[in-house]
């Protein structure tokens, strides 16, 4: 079974998280509101994953903190370039924040993203997708 950290500031968040990845046989063994809590949490729990919502100053805060995190688990760039594909992709509303245009090759994209059986878990809210800008 997948291990893994959920980091988010929102509460309501990483609990919608917890409930996506249990009805995908993914097991949540730890929960941090902030990078610095899951800069703590990481060496005692070791997860497989840690989902993240983070920009570029947080990566370089793990790695000059936690020398050992394995590198290739940190990830940030662009996602339409990004070539790696996965077992399970867990998608935090980066859907609904892109331009409507760009929602056709966000699909493609996540598609190609997924190895065979892979799963695809996410976080949608119940409101109406704007059609002609991001929310």
């Amino acid at each position: 079974m997948i291990r893994v950290m959920l980091v988010d500031d929102h509460a309501l968040v990483r609990m919608g998280f917890r409930m996506l990845l249990a009805n995908a046989g993914v097991e949540v063994i730890a929960e941090c509101e902030t990078g610095e809590q899951a800069c703590t949490e990481y060496p005692r729990v070791k997860p497989d994953v840690v989902v993240m919502d983070i920009s570029e100053e947080p990566l370089l805060n793990i790695q000059k903190r936690i020398p050992t995190f394995p590198k290739k688990h940190l990830v940030l760039g662009d996602f339409f370039e990004h070539t790696n594909t996965y077992d399970l992709i867990v998608e935090q509303t980066f859907f609904c924040a892109l331009n409507p245009s760009l929602r056709k090759a966000y699909a493609k994209k996540m598609h190609e993203s997924l190895n065979a059986n892979g799963k695809l878990v996410g976080l949608l809210f119940n409101d109406v997708l704007n059609s002609d800008k991001p929310p």
